[in-house]
């Protein structure tokens, strides 16, 4: 992704900050920049970003083919769907935590909800949800420790996936409220141990 940064110091490296924790075509980065602008582009991946500090304006081409300008501040969050152009100028240092994954790995999730598979990222610029700040800070924060547990690594990012697909795509409409119960992969699992291990006279629903 290019950058034309506003950097007057040439020794001076225009990122202040980076850390990053990736794997299965789901990635989350916290960084810390200079001045700068991104020139418009095409999202290659789905992306929430979430500005800590510092202030943003975006300009994208939404579904309906207008174009949409927003200015993003430390309340705010932005989501932009694989497909979707968009641009980007912040005049002075910028702080943000993005979070990008590919519609596989959306797709993969929607399914561990017993939910259809085509589910979508809604373009939208909203208040900032806490939560998706908190477990994505404690992704990344799980990842760079020297002895990480892959297992509670997991949880943290299928967690904060559900918590997307449940309130930020296209799957708003299907979810139901369940008190406790399997994910769809682990119910299909004992459904399957069931099939092979009892007798005809073994019931479930």
């Amino acid at each position: 992704m290019q950058i034309n940064w506003e950097n007057d110091v040439a020794e001076k490296s225009p990122i202040l900050l980076k850390r990053e924790a990736c794997w299965d075509e789901f990635c989350v980065k916290q960084v810390r920049v200079l001045a700068g602008e991104m020139p418009e582009h095409t999202a290659k991946v789905n992306e929430i970003n979430l500005t800590m500090d510092g202030k943003i304006k975006t300009q994208r081409h939404t579904s309906s083919g207008k174009t949409r300008v927003d200015c993003g501040d430390s309340n705010t969050m932005c989501f932009t769907p694989i497909g979707q152009t968009i641009e980007a100028k912040w005049d002075a240092e910028y702080e943000t935590v993005m979070i990008d994954f590919s519609p596989k790995y959306l797709t993969t999730m929607a399914l561990e909800m017993n939910l259809p598979g085509q589910i979508v990222l809604r373009e939208n610029l909203s208040a900032k949800d806490e939560l998706i700040q908190h477990l994505s800070l404690a992704f990344i924060s799980e990842v760079e420790k020297e002895e990480s547990s892959r297992l509670f690594a997991d949880s943290l990012a299928h967690t904060l996936m559900f918590h997307i697909i449940k309130n930020y795509t296209n799957a708003v409409s299907h979810t139901k409220q369940f008190l406790g119960g399997l994910s769809g992969r682990k119910l299909r699992l004992v459904k399957e141990f069931f099939n092979d291990n009892c007798s005809s006279a073994c019931n479930y629903s």
